[in-house]
């Protein structure tokens, strides 16, 4: 037995084909920039993909889902998203390494996402018009850019829409008669275990799942929240079956790059969990122009008052949803599949190290639209201000998809927004390479005052990059909490200073670098050894710099 349908606002099938283009048609008018000429590689697609050679000549197509290396050769630990890898590898293979055929592929996942939000929306709203107004905003909403607009985004936008026609799915099992119930269960299982091998968030699928039921009342009769996490049952054997395959084939620890605990401690990192959530729910409401990868200062201490005040205000938002989902209503629903979503990115008991970062709130923003959603249906009044809103969100992300079109436009306008510190990293590796040509050519000029305005010059631009690459390495040591890190994103900062107060003409600043950046990953490079080696030649220490030396070329330098 269906779900009860309002005829009068949703007639037919037409208007819901309708709604699904207007919606495509305004992904690809906000987000179709990115797949102009003049949009490159960004981030870290060259990891994944330009230096990945198991993706621009893969040796074996088995491999992805056997060796979890062929994700990120350079640093694998705690990445599976064998199909994400795998998708990278049938691009490349079509089309080359044609950074438009990437983004397109991506964004054809978003767009897809952006439907099956609009088809679970209409499926507990039972209103074409108010799910097309939730669709549009999933869609349009600023914290969306990255995962729109950025190719190694694949994974979050895949993941997204699987899990979202997963869960839709597992609603209509629900709502039809018992054979076209298991089509729509198989389906349903099928696309929450595609979207586990996509990214790894998609393990809350089960729980989504619970939840959207209960803002759907299929067969009129009530149900108890027991009765339904019961009938998830097939959903937590997938989720089971796919951490049972992750422990077998991860690399290292469960957290990417290397696992660390934010603050320094369990208490820190549930106090920065809480100021992070709270970040999030602001950007959901207030999305201002938001930047990649937006680092909260990790907070030390569990009573602290933002921490306390977050954790008030989450408790009592989610005390209202569980009150609302026990009683079936949507609004209920749309609380805890907010908070539900981000729980795999939540930095506890699995460490990712990243205290929040945009692309996070893909799936979650599904509970603030289901919430307009809610709005809207019951006020029709509210339609007009809603739509207005999505046409200031579309300008926002419209203006916000040019930051993606490289690095060179992508890390100046995040460092201008926040102190990221993969931001400050960049630029510092940037300005080290200015710095360092300026010296060269200045050099080259003849004795005098020109040589002296072109040196100092020079030494100006080296000066500010040691203040980025200070910077970097600084705010990576506040979110660990510690003043000996060894989480291996410090290393380039690390490297990049070293070299930076080499010709800066500092050898014991520089050495002290090279000598974190050795303990950070002694064998992961040959840049650190060779710094090292330079400090010590300019401290008239040749016979220590031989080793450095000698451990450099070992290396490959």
């Amino acid at each position: 037995m269906g779900a009860a349908i309002d005829p009068r606002n949703d007639t037919s099938r037409r208007s819901l084909r309708a709604a699904a283009a207007c919606i495509v048609v305004l992904v690809a008018l906000v987000h179709g920039r990115t797949l102009l000429g003049d949009f490159g590689w960004t981030f870290d697609d060259a990891r994944f993909i330009v230096n990945n050679p198991h993706v621009t000549a893969p040796q074996s197509w088995t491999a992805f889902f056997t060796d979890m290396r062929t994700t990120d050769p350079l640093s694998p630990t705690g990445i599976v998203r064998p199909l994400r890898t795998l998708e990278f590898a049938l691009d490349a293979s079509l089309f080359g390494l044609s950074p438009t055929a990437f983004r397109a592929h991506t964004l054809l996942w978003f767009a897809c996402g952006a439907i099956g939000v609009l088809l679970l929306l209409r499926e507990i709203l039972c209103d074409v018009r108010s799910a097309w107004v939730g669709a549009a905003l999933w869609a349009m909403h600023p914290m969306q850019t990255e995962v729109a607009d950025w190719a190694s985004s694949r994974g979050d936008a895949a993941c997204g829409a699987l899990t979202v026609f997963a869960v839709w799915a597992a609603v209509r099992s629900r709502a039809c008669e018992p054979r076209s119930a298991r089509r729509w269960l198989a389906a349903s299982l099928g696309l929450g275990a595609l979207a586990v091998l996509y990214k790894e968030t998609g393990v809350v699928v089960p729980l989504l799942v619970v939840i959207a039921w209960s803002a759907v009342r299929s067969d009129g009769r009530e149900t108890t929240v027991l009765r339904r996490i019961r009938d998830a049952w097939p959903w937590m054997a997938v989720a089971a079956g796919y951490l049972v395959y992750r422990s077998a084939v991860q690399v290292g620890a469960t957290s990417h790059v290397t696992a660390y605990v934010p603050g320094g401690s369990v208490a820190g990192t549930f106090a920065t969990m809480f100021r992070g959530f709270g970040a999030y729910l602001l950007e959901t409401v207030f999305p201002a122009r938001p930047a990649v990868d937006w680092y909260l200062p990790a907070s030390q201490r569990l009573l602290e008052p933002g921490a306390i005040f977050w954790l008030a205000a989450h408790l009592s938002l989610l005390i209202f949803g569980w009150t609302r989902m026990r009683r079936a209503q949507p609004i209920g629903a749309a609380v805890l599949w907010f908070y539900a979503a981000l729980l795999p990115v939540a930095n506890w008991p699995f460490y990712l190290g990243i205290p929040t970062a945009e692309r996070f709130l893909h799936v979650a923003l599904f509970g603030f639209v289901l919430a307009v959603g809610v709005a809207v249906r019951r006020h029709r009044a509210l339609a007009w201000p809603a739509g207005l809103a999505i046409a200031c969100c579309a300008v926002l992300s419209f203006v916000r998809a040019a930051d993606w079109r490289d690095d060179t436009t992508l890390w100046p306008a995040t460092a201008a927004k926040v102190d990221s510190p993969r931001a400050h990293s960049y630029l510092a590796a940037e300005l080290r390479k200015d710095g360092f040509a300026r010296l060269s050519a200045a050099r080259s000029v003849a004795p005098g005052a020109d040589r002296q305005r072109a040196e100092a010059d020079a030494l100006r631009v080296l000066a500010e990059a040691a203040t980025h690459a200070d910077t970097s390495i600084k705010i990576w040591q506040a979110i660990e909490g510690t003043a000996d890190p060894k989480t291996q994103v410090l290393f380039e900062p690390c490297v990049n200073a070293a070299n930076i107060h080499v010709l800066l003409g500092q050898p014991y600043v520089a050495l002290r670098y090279a000598d974190e950046a050795i303990r950070i990953g002694e064998d992961l490079a040959p840049h650190p050894h060779y710094n090292r080696a330079l400090a010590l030649l300019d401290l008239g220490r040749g016979e220590a710099a031989v080793p450095s030396l000698e451990r450099a070329l070992e290396l490959g330098f």
